[in-house]
């Protein structure tokens, strides 16, 4: 039976870095792109989380914070007041 073991396919570690770096600032730059929305569709900046409380995973309630009040400012009752 044929089996794969770890490291038989050579990976040049700085190119994988490079990789993982280019995948991350592109994450980074959509987390704010979703902010800047928020703010520009009402959510108060004290609403608003940093982008490394989702990209790491440091202050997910203000996260959740923030989508329940883009929830609260895109809701029928709250545009027709």
């Amino acid at each position: 039976m044929l089996r794969i073991h770890a490291n038989t396919i050579p990976i040049q570690r700085e190119t994988y870095l490079v990789y993982v770096c280019r995948v991350g600032r592109s994450q980074m730059e959509n987390i704010q792109l979703f902010l800047n929305f928020c703010e520009s569709y009402g959510v108060q900046r004290t609403s608003l989380f940093q982008t490394v409380d989702l990209f790491e995973g440091r202050n997910l309630p203000q996260v959740l914070n923030c989508i329940q009040q883009l929830g609260t400012e895109a809701s029928p009752s709250h545009c027709m007041s």
